[in-house]
């Protein structure tokens, strides 16, 4: 019994102590990128990315790109991609999120949401 609670604390304090910081800027999308994941031969089965660029963000991880990646099979990406695609046609600034992370892409921001101010 004691070893079950052992790993059920552990499980619980883990998760806690291993999530990401999130950071937010407000700013307008200057541009959009889709690309695949992993460069090399085209590919229908490859797995894509989008990037939102937004004024002011800082360049990812320190040294990449000031853009922000979600994945095209995240379950945001469509309102994401909307809604980002809409502030940059009408020029209104949103708050993106993102997680103080660059794991889908070296460079990159990993997405945590998209507000429309």
């Amino acid at each position: 019994m004691k070893i079950i609670l052992l790993v059920f604390f552990t499980f619980c304090f883990s998760h806690s102590l291993l999530a990401a910081e999130v950071l937010t800027v407000d700013g307008k999308v200057t541009s959009i990128v889709s690309f695949p994941k992993t460069y090399g031969n085209y590919s229908n089965s490859a797995q894509g990315l989008v990037g939102f660029y937004v004024k002011d963000l800082p360049k990812g991880c320190g040294s990449g790109q000031n853009r922000v990646v979600i994945d095209v099979d995240h379950p945001l990406y469509n309102s994401a991609l909307s809604l980002a695609l809409t502030a940059h046609s009408t020029g209104k600034s949103v708050r993106i999120a993102y997680f103080n992370t660059c794991t889908l892409r070296s460079g990159s921001w990993d997405f945590a949401y998209l507000m429309l101010m």
